[in-house]
């Protein structure tokens, strides 16, 4: 399963691109690897229904966890501050929304809340928030990749789609080990300090612009390792498990595919380290990100954790986060 959960940002709560990796992506660069922990932030450009109300309310509104209000009385919906201020005014609404890929109208009326206010007896969101590891920073481009997959929707754990956001600082404070069927997670909080912002959530990552990189392990950069030149063997993975920062673990490469177009499920990573092991009982939830390392270059990053073996996980190689980053930066350039 991804080594990350995100939750709904606050009481409201809370797309996919593949692309071929270019000849020579890696080739003539350094990436400084990450390994630190990162809170990412999102706004979604959608509002989605995540609960319903017992209240008559809901049920006279006729809306249905999972449905997204695409517009309130005509006009677009992007937030969910714009629908509480439509339900403020009391009178009937009429909502446009989209179940299961159909497109339906849907007659709502705001109810009191018992506080003096007016409610439509659902809960929605509109964000996203967690915390995972940074896996790059390009010192040439500003660009930087996290996660190594995609924030995902609680639910139905699809992709979401953004609308921009804000990567920030994140504090570590303790671990769950991970157990066989029990996946563990670090246990930290968000930091009020901006490193950059996210662009792009893809099922590589997200990716932005860093303007206040972190500290590394490695500040005068690697060479990113193609994945033509990935091998069984010895490896490591630098990741942030307490308070003290990044550091490196050692852990075993099994399986390395050859890979002609992108896949998030790049190579296995087996933890060999003791350290770690004794830490976090292998691969945890708020790893994913952390950079992999062979033969002195990044390989690529930790994604998953295998539930019935924690010290099993998968990787993604670097080839195909570097094409969601350099797509990006060729797109700013381009405008």
């Amino acid at each position: 399963m991804p080594t990350n959960t995100f939750v709904r940002r606050g009481a409201l709560a809370l797309s996919a691109f593949l692309l071929f990796s270019p000849p020579g992506l890696c080739q003539g660069r350094l990436l400084v690897p990450g390994g630190a922990a990162v809170g990412v932030s999102v706004a979604t450009s959608v509002v989605t229904v995540v609960g319903v109300s017992p209240e008559p309310a809901g049920e006279e509104g006729g809306l249905l966890p999972g449905d997204i209000i695409e517009a309130v009385d005509g006009s677009p919906l992007t937030s969910a501050a714009d629908l509480r201020r439509a339900a403020s005014r009391g009178r009937p609404l009429r909502l446009t929304v989209l179940r299961n890929g159909q497109s339906i109208s849907i007659t709502a009326r705001p109810r009191p809340d018992g506080q003096g206010g007016l409610q439509l007896g659902v809960w929605v969101r509109d964000g996203a928030a967690g915390i995972g590891t940074l896996t790059y920073y390009d010192p040439a481009s500003g660009a930087y990749g996290a996660l190594g997959h995609a924030v995902t929707d609680e639910n139905s754990q699809e992709g979401i789609a953004i609308a921009g956001g804000e990567l920030l600082t994140a504090r570590i404070r303790g671990v769950r080990p991970s157990r066989a069927g029990d996946p563990g997670e670090l246990l930290g909080t968000l930091g009020d300090q901006s490193l950059g912002t996210v662009e792009k959530n893809t099922p590589f990552g997200v990716f932005g612009g860093m303007t206040r990189p972190p500290s590394s392990l490695y500040p005068q950069g690697l060479e990113p390792l193609p994945r033509s030149q990935a091998h069984e063997g010895p490896a490591t993975l630098i990741s942030t498990v307490d308070e003290t920062g990044p550091r490196e673990f050692a852990c075993q490469i099994a399986s390395p595919r050859s890979q002609s177009q992108p896949d998030t499920r790049s190579f296995l990573i087996r933890v060999t380290d003791p350290a770690l092991i004794a830490r976090t009982g292998g691969i945890v939830q708020g790893m994913s990100g952390s950079p992999v390392l062979q033969d002195g270059k990044l390989l690529g990053a930790v994604t998953h954790v295998c539930l019935n073996d924690p010290q099993c996980g998968y990787g993604v190689y670097i080839d195909w986060m570097l094409a969601q980053s350099d797509s990006m930066t060729d797109a700013r350039s381009a405008a």
